[in-house]
């Protein structure tokens, strides 16, 4: 990115506007009365612009009665000034001052990942609009440093979400608060520091409030029966019901096409289609010379695959269902899958399941994933296909390519892909790996169960979004003997090994919940409420208790 040259020229206007607005400002300054002043001048003049003129007095009398949100924060940064606020450790510090300015740069909370995805006008706009923002408050920064230090710090995260390494599950940190690694620009991250320090305070002191949970017993308002947040076993055992379970990772290929004609020409160029029951067949590829050549040189029955293939590309051309492209033998050739005779041919061709070839989804000849997989190689310029049919027994589970496949397509629930559209989650998770293992691919397994297969039936539209899924494995066995259901009433977690390490990671995940902002308010309220302040300015003293709960002394 390079936004510089955009921000200097929005400085200008914004210059201006600053001095327009200050110049109203000081005209709305008028005489006022009543209030000692201490050091205070009414002789001494503050600024001067043109023809009007502000002396320090006045301009207290104007800011004094426009400055309560600030009078606040500064009470507030006395109440907190007594909080440790490395109390939470290192990285909830970082991982605090990190949330509150990213929030603030993007509008809301925000994931690597998506700003990987994001344009480069989304990102300049952002970092403007924040720098803009940034000045007011803090008018002494470099703001033309601020936009280099914002813009050095997103280039640097973009380029590590889309290094090869990278994966979306693992701590993750900007980068916003490293003075080490961007010692350029140590000013700039103290000035966000000090913005954030209050908010990153409040949080903080929240966690010391909350507990934790330790030694197999929990702490602080997490074992006060009448907090808000009180934690019971039955708790746990829903917080992991709604929370957890079901929640496993899963392997699945995952193709998202931009357009209709992108899976349409996906499928013409390996001469793939799907019956009604969602069944894969490959029919003959007339892009082929070897296919035209076959085409040419036997006699079919009009039901065989060529014999089809043939009377569509030599019957007249006309409208009625049994047209074709028109061909003679003599000057049949290869047609281009990109072309729309091609287009035709495929949408003419029926499948009849009794004589085309349908292609094999067995684990030692996995057709289907083969295709799939050169479709994806095909979109995203990589290579994860065999080179050739005659090295597809590299797709079988526990070959070198088979488990560079699933460790590239591993994702997890919470996957930015899955975040942005539920309803493929809810696909891709109903989809069952049993048929993975093929018992229970032709008949019902000993309960009576019949699988479906692991991958798209065709091209399917989830949230106006047209995919081709291939399930490879997931981990559902992690549900397994979890909960001990035996009592209806009172369900709790089985004894075994398993059952309680999940049992540790519900609780976990609930206390991190817990801590919501709302409970961050309720606390820095109570601790501001239970803490005496004192204001001796009766105007300012008014205007903050009309705002504010003041419990401080009334007199002078």
């Amino acid at each position: 990115m390079n936004i510089l040259k955009t921000f200097l020229s929005a400085k200008k206007i914004a210059i201006f506007l600053l001095a327009f607005i200050f110049a109203v400002t000081l005209v709305a300054c008028g005489e006022q009365s009543g209030t000692p002043y201490g050091s205070i001048s009414a002789e001494k003049t503050y600024l001067k612009i043109g023809d009007y003129e502000v002396s320090q007095k006045r301009l207290y009398d104007q800011l004094r009665t426009s400055s309560v949100a600030r009078l606040n924060s500064y009470i507030e940064e006395l109440v907190f000034s007594d909080v440790d606020i490395n109390a939470a450790g290192e990285d909830f510090k970082i991982e605090a001052y990190e949330q509150e300015l990213s929030t603030a740069l993007f509008s809301s909370s925000i994931t690597p990942s998506t700003i990987g995805s994001m344009s480069s006008r989304t990102i300049a706009q952002s970092i403007l609009s924040y720098a803009d923002s940034f000045a007011i408050t803090n008018p002494g920064v470099n703001q033309t440093l601020l936009v280099e230090f914002l813009e050095k710090v997103i280039d640097d995260v973009i380029a590590r979400v889309n290094a090869v390494d990278f994966d979306e599950k693992d701590d993750f940190r900007y980068g916003f608060f490293d003075k080490e690694a961007y010692p350029a620009y140590t000013s700039i991250i103290e000035a966000l520091e000090k913005q954030y320090k209050l908010a990153v305070l409040k949080k903080v002191y929240a966690v010391t409030e909350r507990g934790d949970y330790v030694d197999g017993e929990f702490t602080g308002d997490l074992a006060n029966e009448d907090s808000s947040i009180y934690v019971k076993e039955s708790d746990i055992v829903t917080y992991y019901q709604n929370n957890v379970a079901g929640r496993y990772d899963v392997t699945a290929l995952i193709i998202p096409f931009t357009s209709v004609r992108e899976h349409e020409l996906a499928r013409y160029k390996y001469a793939i289609k799907s019956n009604s029951r969602g069944e894969w067949f490959e029919i003959p590829n007339i892009s082929k010379q070897s296919v035209i050549d076959e085409i040419k040189a036997g006699n079919y029955l009009d039901t065989d695959p060529l014999g089809k293939a043939k009377k569509i590309l030599t019957s007249p051309v006309g409208t009625s269902a049994d047209s074709g492209l028109g061909y003679t033998l003599d000057n049949l050739k290869p047609i281009d899958y990109r072309s729309e005779e091609f287009a035709t041919y495929y949408s003419k061709y029926t499948i009849n399941s009794t004589v085309d070839k349908s292609l094999d989804d067995s684990a030692e000849n996995n057709l289907v994933l083969f295709y799939f997989l050169s479709i994806y190689d095909d979109l995203n310029g990589t290579n994860y296909a065999p080179e050739s049919l005659d090295n597809i027994n590299e797709l079988a589970v526990g070959e070198s390519r088979r488990t560079l496949i699933e460790e590239a397509f591993k994702l997890s629930y919470d996957s930015n892909i899955f975040k942005n559209n539920a309803e493929l989650r809810s696909y891709v998770y109903g989809l069952d790996k049993e048929s993975l293992y093929y018992s229970t691919k032709n008949e019902p397994n000993e309960d009576g169960v019949t699988f479906g297969r692991p991958y798209s039936r065709q091209v399917q539209t989830f949230n106006s979004v047209q995919y081709l899924v291939y399930l490879l494995d997931d981990n559902r066995e992690a549900d397994d003997d979890v909960l001990d259901e035996s009592d209806p009433l009172e369900i709790v977690f089985a004894e075994n090994d398993h059952a309680q390490e999940v049992r540790l990671e519900a609780i976990k995940k609930l206390v991190d919940s817990k801590l919501t902002a709302s409970y961050i308010s309720s606390k820095a309220s109570d601790k501001i409420d239970n803490t005496e302040i004192n204001i001796y300015d009766p105007i300012i003293r008014d205007i903050y208790a009309n705002s504010y709960t003041y419990k401080g002394s009334y007199g002078f």
